[in-house]
Protein backbone atom coordinates (compact mmCIF):
# COMPACT_ATOMS: atom_id res chain seq x y z
CA UNK A 1 0.00 0.00 0.00
CA UNK A 2 1.37 3.41 -0.97
CA UNK A 3 1.61 6.03 1.79
CA UNK A 4 1.13 9.73 1.15
CA UNK A 5 2.44 12.83 2.88
CA UNK A 6 0.50 14.88 5.39
CA UNK A 7 -0.93 17.49 2.99
CA UNK A 8 -2.23 14.90 0.49
CA UNK A 9 -5.87 14.87 1.76
CA UNK A 10 -6.00 18.66 1.49
CA UNK A 11 -4.67 18.46 -2.07
CA UNK A 12 -7.20 15.75 -2.99
CA UNK A 13 -10.04 17.94 -1.81
CA UNK A 14 -8.71 20.83 -3.88
CA UNK A 15 -8.19 18.63 -6.94
CA UNK A 16 -11.79 17.43 -6.74
CA UNK A 17 -12.93 21.04 -7.00
CA UNK A 18 -10.65 21.67 -9.99
CA UNK A 19 -11.75 18.47 -11.68
CA UNK A 20 -15.40 19.35 -11.10
CA UNK A 21 -14.80 22.67 -12.88
CA UNK A 22 -12.96 20.83 -15.65
CA UNK A 23 -15.80 18.31 -16.03
CA UNK A 24 -18.30 21.15 -16.27
CA UNK A 25 -16.18 22.82 -18.95
CA UNK A 26 -16.01 19.62 -21.00
CA UNK A 27 -19.51 18.37 -20.04
CA UNK A 28 -18.04 14.98 -19.22
CA UNK A 29 -21.12 14.09 -17.14
CA UNK A 30 -23.08 13.68 -20.40
CA UNK A 31 -23.00 10.03 -21.59
CA UNK A 32 -20.66 9.60 -24.55
CA UNK A 33 -23.29 7.75 -26.58
CA UNK A 34 -25.51 10.86 -26.52
CA UNK A 35 -23.21 13.27 -28.37
CA UNK A 36 -20.60 10.70 -29.49
CA UNK A 37 -17.74 12.45 -27.68
CA UNK A 38 -18.48 15.91 -29.08
CA UNK A 39 -19.85 17.13 -25.74
CA UNK A 40 -16.38 18.34 -24.71
CA UNK A 41 -16.38 20.75 -27.67
CA UNK A 42 -19.69 22.45 -26.82
CA UNK A 43 -18.04 25.31 -24.97
CA UNK A 44 -15.50 25.59 -27.78
CA UNK A 45 -18.47 26.10 -30.12
CA UNK A 46 -19.77 28.70 -27.67
CA UNK A 47 -16.41 30.51 -27.83
CA UNK A 48 -16.59 30.42 -31.62
CA UNK A 49 -20.10 31.85 -31.44
CA UNK A 50 -18.82 34.65 -29.19
CA UNK A 51 -16.10 35.53 -31.70
CA UNK A 52 -18.69 35.64 -34.51
CA UNK A 53 -21.14 37.77 -32.53
CA UNK A 54 -18.48 40.33 -31.73
CA UNK A 55 -17.07 40.35 -35.26
CA UNK A 56 -20.53 40.73 -36.80
CA UNK A 57 -21.31 43.63 -34.47
CA UNK A 58 -18.09 45.46 -35.37
CA UNK A 59 -18.66 45.05 -39.12
CA UNK A 60 -22.40 45.72 -39.35
CA UNK A 61 -23.49 47.99 -36.48
CA UNK A 62 -22.67 51.66 -36.10
CA UNK A 63 -20.50 52.42 -33.08
CA UNK A 64 -18.64 55.37 -31.66
CA UNK A 65 -14.89 55.20 -31.09
CA UNK A 66 -15.15 53.86 -27.53
CA UNK A 67 -17.55 51.10 -28.61
CA UNK A 68 -15.24 50.07 -31.45
CA UNK A 69 -12.29 49.87 -29.06
CA UNK A 70 -14.37 47.88 -26.57
CA UNK A 71 -15.52 45.57 -29.38
CA UNK A 72 -11.94 44.86 -30.47
CA UNK A 73 -10.98 44.17 -26.85
CA UNK A 74 -13.87 41.72 -26.41
CA UNK A 75 -13.04 40.10 -29.76
CA UNK A 76 -9.44 39.51 -28.60
CA UNK A 77 -10.70 38.01 -25.34
CA UNK A 78 -13.16 35.75 -27.15
CA UNK A 79 -10.41 34.50 -29.47
CA UNK A 80 -8.16 33.78 -26.48
CA UNK A 81 -11.01 31.88 -24.83
CA UNK A 82 -11.59 29.89 -28.01
CA UNK A 83 -7.97 28.71 -28.19
CA UNK A 84 -7.85 27.84 -24.49
CA UNK A 85 -11.08 25.83 -24.46
CA UNK A 86 -10.03 24.04 -27.65
CA UNK A 87 -6.64 23.15 -26.11
CA UNK A 88 -8.33 21.65 -23.05
CA UNK A 89 -10.96 19.78 -25.08
CA UNK A 90 -8.33 18.20 -27.34
CA UNK A 91 -5.88 17.31 -24.54
CA UNK A 92 -8.25 16.15 -21.85
CA UNK A 93 -6.45 12.82 -21.41
CA UNK A 94 -3.08 14.59 -21.13
CA UNK A 95 -4.46 16.84 -18.38
CA UNK A 96 -5.50 13.74 -16.44
CA UNK A 97 -1.93 12.45 -16.80
CA UNK A 98 -0.60 15.69 -15.27
CA UNK A 99 -2.99 15.49 -12.34
CA UNK A 100 -1.93 11.87 -11.77
CA UNK A 101 1.72 12.99 -11.80
CA UNK A 102 1.02 15.65 -9.15
CA UNK A 103 -0.69 13.03 -6.96
CA UNK A 104 2.32 10.74 -7.37
CA UNK A 105 4.65 13.47 -6.08
CA UNK A 106 2.68 13.39 -2.80
CA UNK A 107 3.91 9.85 -2.07
CA UNK A 108 6.06 9.28 0.99
CA UNK A 109 9.81 8.95 0.26
CA UNK A 110 12.12 6.45 1.94
CA UNK A 111 14.17 9.33 3.36
CA UNK A 112 12.37 11.32 6.05
CA UNK A 113 14.14 14.53 5.04
CA UNK A 114 12.80 14.25 1.47
CA UNK A 115 9.29 13.48 2.74
CA UNK A 116 9.40 16.52 4.98
CA UNK A 117 10.73 18.68 2.15
CA UNK A 118 7.99 17.49 -0.22
CA UNK A 119 5.29 18.16 2.37
CA UNK A 120 6.59 21.69 3.05
CA UNK A 121 6.89 22.68 -0.61
CA UNK A 122 3.55 21.21 -1.68
CA UNK A 123 1.65 22.52 1.33
CA UNK A 124 3.06 26.01 0.85
CA UNK A 125 2.29 25.96 -2.88
CA UNK A 126 -1.30 24.87 -2.27
CA UNK A 127 -1.69 27.77 0.15
CA UNK A 128 -0.29 30.20 -2.46
CA UNK A 129 -2.62 28.84 -5.16
CA UNK A 130 -5.66 29.32 -2.93
CA UNK A 131 -4.63 32.91 -2.17
CA UNK A 132 -4.22 33.65 -5.88
CA UNK A 133 -7.63 32.17 -6.66
CA UNK A 134 -9.26 34.16 -3.86
CA UNK A 135 -7.94 37.30 -5.54
CA UNK A 136 -8.47 36.24 -9.15
CA UNK A 137 -12.11 35.09 -8.93
CA UNK A 138 -13.53 38.32 -7.41
CA UNK A 139 -11.50 40.49 -9.81
CA UNK A 140 -12.84 38.62 -12.86
CA UNK A 141 -16.42 38.79 -11.57
CA UNK A 142 -16.13 42.52 -10.85
CA UNK A 143 -14.65 43.03 -14.34
CA UNK A 144 -17.60 41.25 -15.95
CA UNK A 145 -20.03 43.27 -13.82
CA UNK A 146 -18.34 46.51 -14.91
CA UNK A 147 -18.67 45.54 -18.59
CA UNK A 148 -22.33 44.63 -18.15
CA UNK A 149 -23.02 47.89 -16.30
CA UNK A 150 -21.26 49.88 -19.01
CA UNK A 151 -23.31 48.16 -21.72
CA UNK A 152 -26.66 48.74 -19.98
CA UNK A 153 -25.79 52.29 -18.90
CA UNK A 154 -24.96 53.62 -22.37
CA UNK A 155 -26.93 51.06 -24.37
CA UNK A 156 -23.79 49.68 -26.03
CA UNK A 157 -24.14 46.46 -28.02
CA UNK A 158 -20.87 44.72 -28.89
CA UNK A 159 -22.27 41.17 -29.08
CA UNK A 160 -25.19 40.55 -31.42
CA UNK A 161 -26.81 37.52 -33.01
CA UNK A 162 -24.87 36.74 -36.22
CA UNK A 163 -26.98 37.50 -39.27
CA UNK A 164 -29.12 40.09 -37.48
CA UNK A 165 -29.47 43.10 -39.79
CA UNK A 166 -29.33 46.41 -37.90
CA UNK A 167 -32.67 48.21 -38.17
CA UNK A 168 -33.94 51.37 -36.45
CA UNK A 169 -36.73 49.53 -34.67
CA UNK A 170 -34.81 46.51 -33.31
CA UNK A 171 -35.35 45.77 -29.61
CA UNK A 172 -32.24 46.94 -27.74
CA UNK A 173 -33.21 45.16 -24.52
CA UNK A 174 -33.19 41.75 -26.19
CA UNK A 175 -29.68 42.39 -27.53
CA UNK A 176 -28.48 43.57 -24.11
CA UNK A 177 -29.86 40.43 -22.41
CA UNK A 178 -28.19 38.28 -25.09
CA UNK A 179 -24.94 40.15 -24.47
CA UNK A 180 -25.30 39.81 -20.68
CA UNK A 181 -25.66 36.01 -20.93
CA UNK A 182 -22.54 35.73 -23.11
CA UNK A 183 -20.50 37.95 -20.76
CA UNK A 184 -21.38 35.86 -17.71
CA UNK A 185 -20.77 32.52 -19.44
CA UNK A 186 -17.45 33.67 -20.92
CA UNK A 187 -16.29 34.97 -17.53
CA UNK A 188 -17.01 31.61 -15.86
CA UNK A 189 -15.16 29.81 -18.66
CA UNK A 190 -12.16 32.14 -18.29
CA UNK A 191 -12.08 31.39 -14.58
CA UNK A 192 -12.18 27.61 -15.08
CA UNK A 193 -9.36 27.66 -17.65
CA UNK A 194 -7.19 29.98 -15.56
CA UNK A 195 -7.75 27.90 -12.43
CA UNK A 196 -6.44 24.83 -14.28
CA UNK A 197 -3.43 26.78 -15.58
CA UNK A 198 -2.59 28.27 -12.18
CA UNK A 199 -2.94 24.94 -10.39
CA UNK A 200 -0.75 22.87 -12.70
CA UNK A 201 1.75 25.69 -13.32
CA UNK A 202 2.43 26.46 -9.67
CA UNK A 203 2.63 22.80 -8.72
CA UNK A 204 5.39 22.40 -11.30
CA UNK A 205 7.37 25.04 -9.42
CA UNK A 206 6.90 23.11 -6.17
CA UNK A 207 8.03 19.90 -7.90
CA UNK A 208 11.19 21.60 -9.17
CA UNK A 209 11.94 22.72 -5.58
CA UNK A 210 11.51 19.13 -4.40
CA UNK A 211 13.90 17.93 -7.11
CA UNK A 212 16.50 20.50 -6.03
CA UNK A 213 16.24 19.28 -2.44
CA UNK A 214 16.83 15.72 -3.62
CA UNK A 215 19.98 16.88 -5.39
CA UNK A 216 21.21 18.58 -2.22
CA UNK A 217 20.57 15.36 -0.30
CA UNK A 218 23.31 13.66 -2.34
CA UNK A 219 25.76 15.05 0.19
CA UNK A 220 23.86 13.35 3.01
CA UNK A 221 26.07 10.74 4.61
CA UNK A 222 22.96 8.83 5.69
CA UNK A 223 22.32 7.49 2.16
CA UNK A 224 23.23 3.81 2.13
CA UNK A 225 23.00 3.13 -1.60
CA UNK A 226 24.16 6.17 -3.61
CA UNK A 227 23.78 4.32 -6.90
CA UNK A 228 20.10 3.49 -6.32
CA UNK A 229 19.47 7.02 -5.03
CA UNK A 230 21.01 8.46 -8.21
CA UNK A 231 18.83 6.16 -10.33
CA UNK A 232 15.72 7.39 -8.51
CA UNK A 233 16.73 11.04 -8.94
CA UNK A 234 17.45 10.47 -12.62
CA UNK A 235 14.02 8.86 -13.15
CA UNK A 236 12.36 11.73 -11.28
CA UNK A 237 14.24 14.26 -13.43
CA UNK A 238 13.21 12.55 -16.67
CA UNK A 239 9.63 12.32 -15.42
CA UNK A 240 9.56 16.06 -14.66
CA UNK A 241 10.97 16.95 -18.07
CA UNK A 242 8.46 14.73 -19.87
CA UNK A 243 5.50 16.07 -17.93
CA UNK A 244 6.54 19.68 -18.41
CA UNK A 245 6.94 19.04 -22.13
CA UNK A 246 3.42 17.59 -22.08
CA UNK A 247 2.16 20.71 -20.27
CA UNK A 248 3.84 22.90 -22.88
CA UNK A 249 2.28 20.89 -25.72
CA UNK A 250 -1.19 21.30 -24.22
CA UNK A 251 -1.02 25.06 -23.77
CA UNK A 252 1.61 26.06 -26.36
CA UNK A 253 -0.83 27.80 -28.71
CA UNK A 254 -2.86 29.12 -25.78
CA UNK A 255 0.25 30.82 -24.36
CA UNK A 256 1.13 32.35 -27.73
CA UNK A 257 -2.40 33.70 -28.21
CA UNK A 258 -2.57 34.94 -24.63
CA UNK A 259 0.65 36.92 -25.05
CA UNK A 260 -0.62 38.52 -28.26
CA UNK A 261 -4.07 39.31 -26.91
CA UNK A 262 -2.65 40.59 -23.61
CA UNK A 263 -0.71 43.23 -25.53
CA UNK A 264 -3.98 44.27 -27.20
CA UNK A 265 -5.79 44.23 -23.84
CA UNK A 266 -3.30 46.43 -22.05
CA UNK A 267 -3.00 49.01 -24.84
CA UNK A 268 -6.76 49.28 -25.38
CA UNK A 269 -7.61 49.32 -21.69
CA UNK A 270 -5.23 52.24 -21.24
CA UNK A 271 -7.26 53.96 -23.95
CA UNK A 272 -10.55 53.12 -22.21
CA UNK A 273 -9.20 54.31 -18.87
CA UNK A 274 -8.33 57.58 -20.56
CA UNK A 275 -11.93 58.01 -21.81
CA UNK A 276 -14.16 56.34 -19.21
CA UNK A 277 -12.03 56.31 -16.08
CA UNK A 278 -12.21 53.98 -13.07
CA UNK A 279 -14.91 51.70 -14.53
CA UNK A 280 -12.33 49.61 -16.43
CA UNK A 281 -9.79 49.38 -13.60
CA UNK A 282 -11.01 45.87 -12.53
CA UNK A 283 -10.69 44.68 -16.15
CA UNK A 284 -7.19 46.13 -16.33
CA UNK A 285 -6.24 44.34 -13.10
CA UNK A 286 -7.71 41.05 -14.35
CA UNK A 287 -6.01 41.09 -17.77
CA UNK A 288 -2.66 42.43 -16.55
CA UNK A 289 -2.72 39.94 -13.63
CA UNK A 290 -3.43 37.10 -16.05
CA UNK A 291 -0.52 38.22 -18.24
CA UNK A 292 1.73 38.66 -15.19
CA UNK A 293 1.06 35.08 -14.08
CA UNK A 294 2.16 33.67 -17.44
CA UNK A 295 5.31 35.84 -17.53
CA UNK A 296 6.16 35.11 -13.89
CA UNK A 297 5.66 31.40 -14.38
CA UNK A 298 7.90 31.40 -17.47
CA UNK A 299 10.57 33.37 -15.59
CA UNK A 300 10.56 31.10 -12.52
CA UNK A 301 10.61 27.87 -14.52
CA UNK A 302 13.58 29.08 -16.57
CA UNK A 303 15.43 30.23 -13.42
CA UNK A 304 14.86 26.90 -11.66
CA UNK A 305 16.06 24.82 -14.61
CA UNK A 306 19.01 27.14 -15.22
CA UNK A 307 20.47 26.49 -11.78
CA UNK A 308 20.10 22.68 -11.86
CA UNK A 309 23.43 22.12 -13.64
CA UNK A 310 25.30 24.19 -11.05
CA UNK A 311 23.66 22.41 -8.13
CA UNK A 312 24.54 19.02 -9.59
CA UNK A 313 28.14 20.13 -10.03
CA UNK A 314 28.36 21.44 -6.45
CA UNK A 315 27.60 18.00 -5.02
CA UNK A 316 30.42 15.81 -3.71
CA UNK A 317 30.67 13.98 -7.02
CA UNK A 318 34.39 13.44 -6.50
CA UNK A 319 33.56 10.99 -3.70
CA UNK A 320 31.45 8.78 -6.01
CA UNK A 321 32.78 5.80 -7.92
CA UNK A 322 33.09 5.87 -11.71
CA UNK A 323 29.63 4.44 -12.45
CA UNK A 324 27.97 6.91 -10.10
CA UNK A 325 29.90 9.79 -11.64
CA UNK A 326 28.74 8.74 -15.11
CA UNK A 327 25.13 8.76 -13.95
CA UNK A 328 25.59 12.22 -12.45
CA UNK A 329 27.25 13.38 -15.66
CA UNK A 330 24.23 12.20 -17.65
CA UNK A 331 21.95 14.22 -15.39
CA UNK A 332 24.20 17.26 -15.80
CA UNK A 333 24.03 16.86 -19.56
CA UNK A 334 20.23 16.90 -19.42
CA UNK A 335 20.27 19.86 -17.03
CA UNK A 336 22.31 21.92 -19.51
CA UNK A 337 19.20 22.32 -21.64
CA UNK A 338 17.22 25.07 -19.95
CA UNK A 339 13.56 25.30 -20.78
CA UNK A 340 10.69 27.67 -20.16
CA UNK A 341 7.67 29.08 -21.96
CA UNK A 342 7.95 30.52 -25.47
CA UNK A 343 5.31 32.34 -27.48
CA UNK A 344 4.98 30.79 -30.95
CA UNK A 345 8.30 29.03 -30.30
CA UNK A 346 10.20 32.30 -30.83
CA UNK A 347 9.71 34.76 -27.96
CA UNK A 348 10.62 33.95 -24.37
CA UNK A 349 7.76 34.53 -21.95
CA UNK A 350 9.30 36.14 -18.88
CA UNK A 351 9.14 39.24 -16.70
CA UNK A 352 11.09 41.25 -19.28
CA UNK A 353 8.23 40.75 -21.73
CA UNK A 354 5.70 41.87 -19.09
CA UNK A 355 7.69 45.01 -18.30
CA UNK A 356 8.07 45.87 -22.00
CA UNK A 357 4.32 45.53 -22.59
CA UNK A 358 3.47 47.67 -19.54
CA UNK A 359 5.99 50.30 -20.68
CA UNK A 360 4.39 50.30 -24.13
CA UNK A 361 0.97 50.76 -22.52
CA UNK A 362 2.19 53.67 -20.39
CA UNK A 363 3.82 55.29 -23.43
CA UNK A 364 0.58 54.84 -25.37
CA UNK A 365 -1.34 56.43 -22.50
CA UNK A 366 1.10 59.36 -22.42
CA UNK A 367 0.57 59.93 -26.13
CA UNK A 368 -3.19 59.97 -25.59
CA UNK A 369 -2.85 62.60 -22.88
CA UNK A 370 -0.93 64.87 -25.25
CA UNK A 371 -4.04 64.99 -27.42
CA UNK A 372 -6.31 65.84 -24.49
Amino acid sequence: MVDYIECYPEYLEFERSVRFALNCLTLSFIPRNVLRGFEKFIFTFFSTYTVLTCLFSILNFEHNLMEYVLGVLILAGAFQLLIKTLSIAIHLDELNVLFSFIRKVHQVHKMDSITKSSNNHLKRMLRIIKIILKIMIPVWMISASALVYQAFYIGSVTLVVPGLIPEPDYDLNILLVHQFCIFIMATVMFLVVDIILVTIGFYFMAIFNIFRDRIKSLDNSGINDIKQYLINIHKFHVDILNKFQLFDEIFNYAFAVQVGTSVVFILLIFFLLRIVGFLFIPLFLATSGQFLFICLFGQLIFSKTEILFTELYLTKWYEFNVKEQKMLLLMMYRAQKHFGLRAAGMYDINLIMFIQVIKAGISFCAILYTFK
